[in-house]
């Protein structure tokens, strides 16, 4: 038997199915901070924005939008805070900033 199929035949494979909570708000608190960056930082217009984060991201822009609205309130606190370029990257180093 394969090891991919021997995982996929794993309890803990089958445990759960579904949407990790704990994924979905830690890709939401990046589309923020990318939201901020192509907004704030290099003065791209809303519907660039969007599209530029549909691409990254690999999501609808209706998705995108849904998310940005559902996490309203860490938008307006990264927008408050305005963090500059360096401390985006030591948040999230992965990302070119």
């Amino acid at each position: 038997m394969s090891a991919l199929r021997e995982y996929c035949n794993t309890e803990v494979r089958n445990k759960k199915k579904g949407r990790s909570e704990k994924r979905l708000y830690s890709r939401d608190l990046k589309i923020v901070a990318r939201f901020y960056y192509h907004a704030k930082i290099r003065e791209m217009n809303f519907a660039k924005v969007i599209d530029a984060l549909s691409n990254e991201f690999d999501l609808d822009e209706s998705v995108i939008n849904f998310r940005l609205r559902f996490r309203q309130n860490e938008l307006d606190a990264i927008f408050e805070e305005s963090p500059q370029p360096h401390v985006l990257q030591i948040r999230y180093p992965y990302y070119a900033w």
